[in-house]
């Protein structure tokens, strides 16, 4: 089976939210600076959808660094997109393999603004 994150970035090179939201358990804790906390894994799912909306299909998603330990996952990694290309950190606190808790945000990147939000 391949690995959480693995999973994760399939789905998002997908745009699939349902797959991703399908990562996390029912009563799961999303957490950024940018949106601030979402509750529940329907919450999860409505931010992934309203993220693929935002930045189209994603063509690349490279790990830059990752480290694994015991049910904690932190990674920081370089997405692609119709957008443009930026580099977020991820961590996950993972519990039988799906996540309990994700702090995610983008650290720097080139995107473009959505014209009609002017």
């Amino acid at each position: 089976m391949a690995s959480f994150f693995d999973q994760h970035r399939q789905h998002l090179l997908a745009g699939d939210a349902d797959g991703i939201a399908g990562l996390y358990h029912d009563d799961a804790e999303m957490l950024s600076f940018e949106f601030g906390a979402k509750q529940g894994r329907d919450a999860i799912r409505d931010q992934y959808a309203a993220f693929f909306d935002f930045h189209g299909s994603i063509s690349s998603v490279e790990i830059n660094r990752k480290v694994d330990l015991d049910g904690s996952l932190f990674v920081e990694f370089t997405m692609e997109s119709e957008r443009g290309t930026f580099q977020l950190i991820n961590a996950f606190v993972l519990d039988g393999g799906k996540a309990r808790r994700h702090f995610t945000n983008v650290v720097q990147g080139e995107v473009e603004a959505d014209e009609s939000e002017r």
